[in-house]
């Protein structure tokens, strides 16, 4: 398996690769690929272009940028877009050698993390956002421009609980990958589909007592305006500016406070994977199969070839399968995931104690419903 772009280079791999594994009932499809050729939102144009020649001879999208790079001329001199919000808080000089040397002691002293998948049912995740709702209207006294997103809200929950685990009473720098496709004003053309990465960073920083002690919903907005403050068409401009003077070589910049706890997370619910692929044309036609249904994945995986022990504290939302579920794939130390499970049950304990819009019968308690899966990979 290619580990760098050199292998690429000086070598015949491709790098778009293709594994499928049959059995009698069920199939496993592994696609693999660097971040040079694309992020979620590129290989969700794959497979629903690969889903789309199955059922067609022709009229497949037209593959755009592969020539021409369509944010070429952004974040030049020739556009001048404004200062980033966030650049006086670079970490940099002897700020970034204290992040780093924090982030190496953690390395050498738990060295072992382990990456399981976790199933977030839908019901729980709309009933979390309700509940989070509720305390930002009592908080912004029913201000109705207030607006937070599951998103949010699973954001917010899943660093609150990275919080509480690690201890102290440490701020936190949380570092969420975003989609510009929709953000930033470029000369995208609509005769076919975009493959290329096009991601940007967003950086959040939450003080100890907003991440640990306030409502959920309060912290849930704290991430909405993050977005909001640096996901505009002039911020992504600025920010591309920026990345344009690192080179090749240089590390994406970090902005916040070095003493920070650093987290990540990246969202593909909006990509819609679980709808793209749509293969019921390669299924051979039986009379137990022979129903014309579409054939949809069940479950989805995606996760980082190889080891890279400075992964930690990430969360990787996949997105929703087709009964609404939320599937998360994170890294974390060995003892967090019994502490998750316990987070859980404490979170449907405080649903449960909530008044929401309709009561809940024994039956459909979050805590009689709410479950967490967990698999282990190596």
């Amino acid at each position: 398996m290619p580990h760098t772009l050199h292998d690429y280079i000086y070598s015949d791999r491709p790098v778009l690769g293709l594994h499928i594994t049959s059995f009698t009932n069920s199939t496993i499809v592994t696609l693999s690929w660097p971040h040079v050729v694309g992020g979620g939102l590129g290989i969700k144009e794959i497979i629903s272009a690969w889903s789309k020649a199955l059922r067609t001879d022709g009229d497949l999208p037209a593959l755009l940028g592969a020539r021409e790079d369509v944010l070429d001329g952004i974040g030049t001199d020739i556009d001048s877009p404004p200062p980033y919000c966030l650049e006086p808080s670079q970490i940099k000089g002897w700020r970034f050698v204290k992040l780093a040397l924090r982030l190496l002691w953690n390395v050498v002293r738990r060295p072992e993390v382990q990456s399981r998948t976790l199933c977030l049912p839908g019901h729980f995740v709309s009933r979390l956002k309700e509940a989070a709702l509720r305390e930002l209207d009592d908080a912004h006294q029913g201000d109705e421009t207030s607006f937070i997103s599951e998103n949010d809200v699973m954001e917010a929950w899943a660093s609150r609980f990275v919080a509480q685990v690690r201890g102290g009473q440490r701020s936190a720098l949380v570092v969420t990958s975003l989609d510009i496709r929709s953000r930033v004003n470029a000369l995208w053309d609509t005769g076919g589909v975009y493959v290329q990465n096009t991601a940007v960073c967003v950086y959040t920083s939450v003080d100890s007592e907003m991440l640990l002690s306030r409502p959920l919903g309060e912290l849930s907005h704290v991430f909405r305006q993050s977005i909001q403050a640096s996901a505009t068409d002039e911020q992504i401009r600025a920010q591309l500016r920026i990345f344009r003077t690192l080179g090749h070589k240089k590390r994406i910049p970090l902005y916040g406070n070095p003493d920070s706890h650093l987290m990540s997370f990246s969202n593909w619910t909006k990509f819609d994977l679980f709808n793209a692929a749509e293969f019921s044309p390669a299924i051979l036609s039986t009379s137990s199969t022979d129903s014309g249904a579409p054939v949809k994945p069940v479950y989805m995986h995606c996760q980082a070839l190889g080891e890279n022990r400075l992964l930690r504290d990430c969360f990787h939302i996949t997105g929703k399968d087709l009964e609404g579920n939320y599937w998360i794939t994170a890294f974390l130390y060995p003892e967090d995931w019994t502490r998750l499970e316990e987070y859980m049950v404490q979170t449907c304990q405080h649903l449960g104690r909530r008044k929401m819009s309709g009561d809940f019968s024994p039956a459909e308690s979050p805590k009689a419903t709410v479950h967490i899966t967990t698999k282990y990979h190596k």
